[in-house]
């Protein structure tokens, strides 16, 4: 048995891995445990614990909805941001396919994008529909032109990440959106990152459907959401099937706790938003201009001004070719995406290629994500750790 007790009492290093997920907030914890035992019932259940479980989700739904600048009706709960992400990729295809029976349809996408949305497409690709991989700029930038030039008379989805999970960078989704309406074409986008970070809204966006998911914004991970625009509504089947839940676009019994959990962390996101993205926005360029200063040959990755509050990514030309996570100890942290290897993060990074950056170089990638928990003390051991390790390797 795992002793709990013991490992919270072991020296634990500075937690710089915000990116890949976030700590539960307390508060969201509060307003889920609950639902684990007074409110334990099914939501459909016609007794008062039934009562007190769609009571919640119903909350919930209308939390996320408000963050989001959407319908309640338009919130599809899901396990996740991976979840979602295949819900309006192949929901979209799937539908298309039993409309269109024999016809093929094109897709456009990004490079970079993670890869619950660009397996997905490749899958489309391997059934026979046309999928163009857009290219991201020298930034990690994609344009709202890119996505235009590539439009076809076939196009039915274009999915383009809101920020990207390894950089940072921040795409228009705005331009993206309104180039995609006003052609006629269903624009998705993937912004688990993005929500909680950066103030937005869907309709104004022009965004048919959205993925996002709690463990990125102080929530509970396994929980996540779809929005998916209702007037007028996206053609779109379930990829799981069965008792018809979720207006019948994701079989299975409703995870109360954590989309309570979620509904909560949404809440919070709404209300400290602005306080929150200026304090982390400040810490992050304080930890940037740190190691500029201390270190020759720092390379930040990613547009300069469009990215995200809390994600720096670095590399250093000071000790090109060395792994340099297997260095760090006293910083939790990765070299790029969670998924990019079982190991640490180590592994070549699509996201740093599509930059130029050589896998040397790239080896020496560190992402730096900070979040709400992040202290001063905190950031200054993690700077001080990075520029004794770098300098070390380059002495």
């Amino acid at each position: 048995m795992i002793d709990h007790l013991r490992m919270l009492t072991l020296k634990m290093p500075v937690y710089l891995d915000n990116a890949a997920s976030t700590p539960c907030d307390p508060r969201v914890l509060g307003a889920m445990m609950p639902y684990f035992f007074e409110a334990c019932g099914n939501s459909l259940g016609k007794h008062a614990y039934g009562q007190a479980a769609r009571d919640g989700i119903d909350a919930a739904r209308m939390q996320v909805a408000t963050l989001l600048g959407a319908k309640p009706v338009e919130i599809i709960f899901t396990g996740g941001a991976s979840e979602a992400n295949n819900l309006a990729i192949k929901g979209v295809a799937s539908a298309f396919a039993t409309k269109h029976p024999g016809q093929k349809a094109h897709f456009i996408t990004n490079a970079s994008e993670h890869k619950a949305v660009l397996v997905p497409m490749q899958g489309l690709e391997n059934q026979g529909h046309a999928v163009t991989f857009l290219k991201p700029d020298r930034d990690g930038v994609i344009h709202a032109e890119q996505v235009t030039e590539a439009m076809r008379e076939d196009t039915l989805l274009v999915s383009i990440m809101a920020a990207n999970n390894e950089i940072g960078v921040i795409n228009d989704i705005a331009s993206i959106g309104s180039a995609c309406r006003e052609r006629g074409v269903l624009f998705h986008t993937d912004a688990t990152q993005y929500v909680g970070k950066v103030e937005f809204n869907v309709a104004h966006d022009c965004i048919d459907m959205l993925s996002m998911t709690g463990h990125k914004m102080y929530g509970p991970k396994g929980q996540g959401a779809l929005y998916i625009r209702d007037e007028p509504p996206v053609d779109i089947v379930p990829i799981i099937e069965g008792g018809g839940h979720e207006q019948g676009l994701r079989a299975g019994t409703l995870n109360t706790p954590g989309i309570v959990g979620l509904g909560m962390a949404c809440e919070l996101c709404t209300q400290e938003l602005a306080e929150s993205t200026s304090r982390v926005n400040g810490m992050r360029r304080r930890l940037e201009v740190t190691l500029v200063s201390a270190l020759p040959g720092v390379r930040i990755n990613g547009h300069a001004k469009h990215r995200l509050p809390n994600i720096l990514n670095v590399c250093f030309e000071s000790i090109s070719g060395v792994a340099l996570i297997d260095h760090i100890t006293d910083i939790a942290c990765t070299s790029g995406s969670a998924i990019c290897s079982t190991d640490r993060g180590r592994g070549a990074s699509h996201v740093l290629a599509g930059l130029g950056i050589s896998d040397d170089l790239a080896a020496t990638a560190l992402r730096l994500s900070l979040g709400r928990f992040t202290t001063d003390d905190e950031l200054d051991a993690a700077a001080r750790h990075v520029i004794k390790v770098v300098g070390s390797l380059a002495g």
